[in-house]
């Protein structure tokens, strides 16, 4: 169907619509995991911090109240059944927490046993660096809001003037000037521990579908969707203009017409400087007489000279661009539509055999 300009409408092109992202929460589930996470990691640095304070083997037991503290924190918070994450994470959580522990101790001494009071200390720092940002995370998942940044910032400013401290004091450190590394990583497992514990909502993306080839903003302006090899433009069909969707090969001009047409069809001159797809099926060498074995068929010059002639029926309308304008069977043709002028044509082509396509 085709689409004056004068019903002018508003261009609508893929759009994606997506929703605004939302605090996480509230959920009590969730907050008492997170602080129960950051507890642990607290806890377990602290363990292996008195170890290395002096050279002495970490405490098992320690480690062991540890562990069974996220235990009962995550069996507890679980009973409250407004869980943001599935129930049973306890474990993935805990590997997260030993994980990272075991990465500050790399950084700091390469898990060496010490003894050394600076290590000790910053391995206790960056404990209680992450428990302190997990805590603050917390309290806005309890609430569903937006995590406090003078909280976070508050937990950032402890832990550097702790590595500083024991830095400075130098009590047999192994390394300095780990401040950003250690915190690094601390960052990094409470943005994992976040993300696992209360996932962000999920985001819904609706894609409109792009609408067809129509009229756009001002008189002569077309847009919308085509289907491959053909562009939306602005068509003169005959008893007006309007927009719809042609083959590339009409962008071209001649002489040097090119560009795609559909199947069966070539690219030639159909108008003085204008290109056009035309199907050449069965040529025949006497313009205007019958065509062989057709019977009834007309031999029908082809426009502009030199392309021959086709056989077929008398042609039923004028004015086609393409082969999606005819009726079934029929095909579109370049044809003389006057003295100085090329225009398409649906013709019902002859076949070999002598009968026409239609029948």
């Amino acid at each position: 169907m085709k689409r004056l300009i004068a019903t002018a409408l508003p261009a609508i092109l893929l759009l994606s619509i997506a929703t605004h992202v939302a605090a996480v929460g509230p959920s009590k589930c969730s907050s008492s995991k997170l602080k129960a996470t950051g507890k642990k990691a607290s806890s377990r640095a602290k363990c292996y911090a008195k170890a290395v304070s002096k050279g002495d083997p970490v405490d098992s037991d320690c480690l062991a109240k540890a562990h069974d503290k996220l235990t009962s924190g995550f069996t507890k918070a679980e009973s409250k059944g407004d869980c943001l994450a599935p129930n049973g994470d306890v474990n993935a959580i805990e590997s997260k927490v030993d994980t990272f522990v075991n990465t500050v101790r790399n950084i700091v001494n390469s898990s060496a046993p010490g003894p050394s009071g600076c290590d000790s200390k910053k391995i206790q720092a960056a404990g209680k660096k992450a428990s302190g940002k997990l805590k603050c995370q917390s309290k806005a998942v309890s609430k569903g809001v937006d995590v406090d940044a003078e909280c976070l910032g508050k937990a950032e400013e402890k832990f550097s003037s702790s590595v500083s401290t024991a830095e400075t004091a130098n009590d047999n450190c192994t390394h300095t000037g780990q401040t950003n590394a250690l915190e690094s990583a601390a960052n990094a497992f409470v943005g994992d521990a976040t993300e696992e514990l209360a996932p962000p909502p999920t985001t819904t993306t609706t894609t409109l579908p792009a609408p067809p080839c129509e009229a756009v903003g001002g008189i002569g302006q077309c847009g919308g969707t085509c289907p491959p090899g053909e562009v939306c433009t602005l068509v003169d069909f005959g008893f007006g203009a309007g927009c719809d969707c042609l083959p590339t090969c009409f962008l071209s001009a001649a002489p040097a017409c090119g560009g795609m047409c559909p199947s069966g069809s070539s690219c030639v001159e159909v108008s003085p400087g204008g290109c056009g797809c035309s199907a050449q099926p069965f040529s025949c060498d006497n313009p205007g007489g019958t065509c062989g074995t057709c019977g009834s068929g007309t031999c029908i010059s082809l426009c502009p000279e030199g392309l021959g002639a086709v056989c077929a029926s008398n042609y039923t309308s004028l004015g086609c661009t393409g082969n999606q304008q005819c009726a079934p069977g029929e095909v579109c043709v370049s044809v003389r539509g006057g003295t100085d002028y090329c225009t398409g044509a649906c013709i019902i082509p002859c076949s070999p055999s002598g009968a026409f396509l239609d029948e």
